[in-house]
């Protein structure tokens, strides 16, 4: 029994197996005739006592298993040992010295550690038949070794917070095997510059526009190559669209519709006004959709009117009695153009006179003499022209280009505008000497921002040129940083630096 049990290399003999109780007991006895000094390493025979040692294994069918073995202690007769008595020790690959727990049990609990939070895991695994604490947990994910690393090549680094806004730790991410390297306890440029003259084989270094980093990987590697994110670059290039948009405020330009023409006596059919309305909306940019809502009709009827070149004519219906409200068109005309809009005060001054129809009556030919009144548009901000202006221009929707054509007639949006796409442009075509150019066409251009972001660019200027010509870019970092946030919230509020520092490496290394 005890050959599938228990591995045959073990020198261990199950004597009694107690399965009607639980947990279920294993009773066992060494059988090695001889054990190991521990001090000296000599082979010694003679047994001076025996003991008892407890300790727990992987459940079986869910039911907890529970060891019992029977250890011996051996003299030593070595004169210059300096151990007198010592104990027979089993492998650590089955048991470790002074534990408690078979080695098995320390793997499967750090392999769910690394998955799930501590309590999770203890609740599952005690469920599962192997019961232990969140804090056993968390013990076997301190003790666990750091993951095997390789030579690094290329090397991406990032902060990430521990207590955002207030303390912040580095994160390093190998970009060719795409995986964690090492996690630095904080974001001190001494701290990055260490680790990187303990590895002074990388030779290209991918970092965002921080010059804290910019100076540690200066003093940590200085023959690296120190590439900076394009998204980072495109970034801060936005920014600067929305600083300059925050600093000149245009005015947003109204899309007015044309004024109704002016109303003869004899108005116009109600076909004639609903192809005359559709064709205004049509030409201030209203969707099918929209129109259909606002004038409560179909989609198929909006498009029937919008794609007619003429006004669709349709058989007349039958002759109706005279509306009442016909028989005073002369004191309706006389009050409408001196400002008597308002539908409840018309109907109060006609019905003084003897006007004997209703309030609804009136307001629906007010609202019609008005026509449909357009949704007013939500001023354009800062944050939409920033990314409105860095989208080439087929990538922008119909409404997005038509409310950005105005603003375009600002000298200086228009000269921000080419600029912004002549960035973009440049990164995107990967070519240094145009990037040159294009740092001495922004600087002499007017605008103070671009003057300003022009000069940072020159005291990073080689990383920017190497953005233009290397493939690395700061987007696995940045990946790495959203599953450290997971992690965070996994851990609750035991998240200490050094458990967190293991999770990372083995959870998304």
């Amino acid at each position: 029994m005890s050959g599938w049990i228990i591995p045959k290399e073990l020198p261990l003999e199950i004597t009694l197996v107690v399965g009607d109780a639980m947990p279920i007991i294993v009773q066992a006895r060494m059988t090695a005739a001889t054990a190991r000094c521990p001090g000296c390493g000599r082979a010694r025979g003679r047994v001076h006592s025996h003991y008892w040692r407890a300790f727990q294994d992987l459940p079986w069918q869910t039911l907890p298993v529970r060891w019992l073995l029977t250890c011996r202690k051996f003299w030593c007769d070595q004169s210059d040992c300096p151990r007198t008595i010592f104990c027979e020790r089993l492998p650590p690959t089955f048991l470790g010295v002074r534990q408690q727990r078979t080695r098995a049990v320390w793997q499967t609990l750090t392999e769910w550690g690394w998955t799930a939070s501590a309590a999770d895991v203890a609740r599952v695994a005690t469920h599962q038949g192997l019961g232990v604490s969140a804090d056993t947990v968390i013990r076997a994910l301190r003790a666990a070794p750091d993951p095997p690393t390789t030579a690094v090549r290329v090397v991406g680094l990032d902060e990430w917070a521990k207590r955002k806004g207030r303390t912040y730790a580095t994160v390093l991410v190998d970009q060719e095997r795409h995986r964690i390297v090492d996690v630095l306890p904080d974001d001190q440029p001494e701290t990055v510059a260490a680790w990187l003259q303990a590895h002074p084989t990388i030779p290209v270094v991918t970092r965002d526009r921080d010059e804290a980093f910019a100076q540690a990987i200066a003093a940590g590697a200085p023959d690296a190559t120190q590439v900076a994110d394009r998204f980072h670059l495109l970034f801060n290039l936005g920014a600067l669209l929305e600083r300059i948009w925050a600093r000149l405020r245009p005015a947003a330009p109204v899309d007015t519709p044309p004024d109704p023409p002016a109303e003869t006596t004899t108005p116009p059919p109600p076909q004639q006004a609903l192809w005359a309305t559709m064709q205004r909306l049509t030409a201030v940019g209203w969707s099918v959709s929209a129109m259909a809502r606002h004038l409560h009709l179909t989609r198929k009827t909006v498009r029937k009117y919008q794609q007619a070149p003429t006004c669709p004519i349709r058989a007349l219906p039958p002759p109706r009695r005279r509306p009442v409200l016909d028989t005073w068109t002369v004191r309706r005309e006389g009050l409408w153009p001196s400002g008597e809009h308002h539908a409840t005060a018309l109907y109060r001054t006609i019905h003084a006179e003897g006007y004997p129809g209703s309030l609804a009556t009136i307001t629906h030919w007010v609202q019609g003499r008005r026509g449909p009144a357009l949704p007013p548009e939500r001023p354009v901000s800062a944050r939409a022209f920033a990314t409105w202006c860095l989208l080439p221009w087929d990538r922008l929707s119909r409404k997005a280009g038509r409310r950005l054509t105005p603003y375009l007639a600002i000298p200086e949006l228009r000269r921000a505008y080419t600029l912004a796409h002549l960035f973009r442009t440049v990164l995107r075509a990967r070519r240094p000497p145009a990037l040159t150019a294009w740092l001495q066409a922004a600087e002499p251009s007017g605008i103070p921002e671009f003057g300003r972001f022009v000069a940072h660019l020159r005291r990073d200027l080689a990383a920017v040129q190497a953005a233009t010509t290397e493939p690395w870019s700061q987007g696995p970092v940045e990946g790495f940083n959203h599953k450290i946030k997971r992690l965070k919230r996994v851990m609750y509020g035991r998240a200490k630096f050094d458990l967190l520092r293991q999770r990372i490496l083995h959870a998304v290394g």
